[in-house]
């Protein structure tokens, strides 16, 4: 720029060579003259649209979004804030399928359009289209169809046409016409005469007439029984229901007939006599009759069996048997057995009794005795004889110097001998049978020359009373001395020791 002088120096503003764009460097040569230098930094071009900005040769250069999402039904873009936007078109599409025509777009997707009409008309065939090529198919089909013929039924498909079932059954059901089949009209039915049924089991005689079948007249019915109300229904025919009241069924041997469940009846006439020796009987045309018979009968006495009927009359047969087997009863009769109480001797059947009597109409005696006196025996009674069988129980054989006798093969055997001993010094033990047992004698004691006398103790036998010295020597039985020891001033105490 212009310089200008200024406090005596020369200076000017510097150059402005700044071109505004990013993608390149200015700067002042010294000549005056601006140069400029291409950048290749990362820039912004100011789209939104565009992604990895770069300075080329001086200009801000990007990359546009890719939004195509491959679907032609939708219209692809940005909207300006670096997002892509995919709006949903109606345009003409194909989804794929060459057996569907006139596919369009809905709702950013591609909807089938119609099938191709692939109907030949024929029920003999399955039609459908190739799902390769698009073509129409027709198979031979299975199935029931129609030969257009009306005088065939059951027409069935072979080989993709229909083929004739079988002749058309024209048959009405009724006998009144003759039926054939005309294949341009179907069916024909011909009137013809003769007789028919009109359905109604009520009328008889029926006959054609114009191929219709006309009504007889009506049925009469009529059971002939006098409880029973006779009528006609249409498909059952004659029926009756029952009736009550008053009739007659023409027996003598009933009485007051009424009708009950469509029969009349009444009650039996009672032709009974009460004679056991006549049979009573009915007839239906004569009534009650009676005749005499030979049955059996009852005379009213208890004391016969075996009566009979004779002329009309019962009379008795035997005497009964009134025997109870029991020889202390009386056998009797009047109005019937009876059997008083006897008395007397008799025999109960039992061999281990004697003296039976009868007592209130029984027998019973006294046991037999079948004591043999032996206490080795056990004694009973056994058919009437007596049974004395061996023990081995304890006895006494008679000795009263044997213990422990003792029973064997059925005599008492003696035992050990008695002990008599009675513990007594002073005695001398022995057992003599002839005196009833142990005999118990007393001691003797001789005196002595050097001691004034001698004693006897039970406990130690004779004893030395002291001398005349006041001393004597005296060992006892059982080795205590007593030499020297009295007692009382008396005999020598080998049961007490020393005082």
């Amino acid at each position: 720029l212009t310089d200008t002088c200024t406090n005596g120096t020369c200076a000017g503003k510097p150059k402005t060579c700044d071109d505004g764009n990013s993608c390149t460097e200015e700067s002042c040569d010294g000549t005056g003259a601006c140069a400029t230098i291409n950048l290749t930094s990362p820039c912004d071009d100011g789209n939104s649209c565009t992604t990895k900005d770069t300075c080329v040769a001086g200009a801000c250069k990007g990359v546009g979004l890719d939004c195509d999402d491959k679907n032609p039904c939708t219209d692809d873009g940005c909207d300006g804030k670096n997002t892509c936007t995919h709006t949903a078109n109606k345009l003409v599409c194909s989804d794929g399928d060459p057996c569907t025509v006139g596919d369009v777009c809905a709702n950013s997707a591609c909807v089938a359009g119609a099938p191709p009409n692939c109907d030949d008309g024929s029920v003999c065939t399955s039609d459908g289209c190739d799902a390769k090529t698009g073509a129409c198919s027709h198979l031979p089909a299975a199935g029931s169809c129609s030969d257009n013929n009306p005088c065939t039924v059951g027409d069935q498909c072979a080989d993709g046409k229909c083929a004739p079932g079988t002749a058309k059954n024209c048959d009405d059901g009724s006998t009144c016409t003759a039926d054939s089949c005309d294949p341009a009209n179907g069916c024909v039915h011909t009137g013809v005469s003769g007789s028919c049924s009109d359905g109604d089991s009520c009328t008889v005689g029926d006959a054609c007439n114009a191929g219709k079948c006309e009504a007889g007249p009506k049925q009469v019915c009529n059971d002939n029984n006098p409880c029973t109300l006779d009528t006609c229904v249409n498909g059952t025919g004659c029926t009756a229901s029952n009736q009550s009241g008053a009739c007659s069924d023409g027996s003598l041997c009933t009485s007051n007939d009424t009708c009950t469940a469509g029969k009349c009846g009444g009650t039996a006439v009672n032709c009974e006599d009460g004679n056991p020796c006549t049979t009573n009987t009915c007839v239906a045309a004569a009534g009650c009759q009676t005749s005499n018979n030979s049955a059996g009968c009852n005379d009213g006495d208890a004391c016969t069996d075996g009566d009979y009927c004779s002329g009309g009359g019962c009379y008795g047969g035997w005497a009964i048997s009134c025997t109870d087997g029991n020889p202390c009863t009386a056998d009797l009769c009047s109005g019937g057995c009876y059997f008083p109480a006897a008395s007397g001797s008799c025999d109960d059947g039992n061999g281990c009794t004697v003296g039976d009597t009868c007592s209130g109409g029984s027998c019973s005696g006294s046991a037999k005795n079948c004591d043999d006196g032996n206490a080795c025996t056990n004694d009973s009674c056994s058919g009437g004889a007596c049974v004395n069988a061996a023990n081995s129980d304890g006895c006494s054989d008679g000795n009263p110097c044997t213990s422990g006798d003792a029973c064997s093969g059925g005599s008492c055997k003696a035992g050990g001998a008695t002990n008599c001993d009675d513990k007594n010094q002073c005695t001398t033990d022995s057992c003599n049978p002839a005196a009833g047992g142990c005999v118990h004698a007393d001691v003797y004691c001789p005196s002595s020359p050097t001691c004034q006398h001698y004693a006897c103790s039970p406990d130690l036998g004779c004893v030395l009373y002291k001398d005349s010295g006041g001393s004597c020597g005296y060992t006892c039985g059982d080795g205590t001395n007593l030499t020297g020891c009295c007692v009382n001033g008396g005999c020598h105490d080998c049961d007490n020791g020393c005082p």
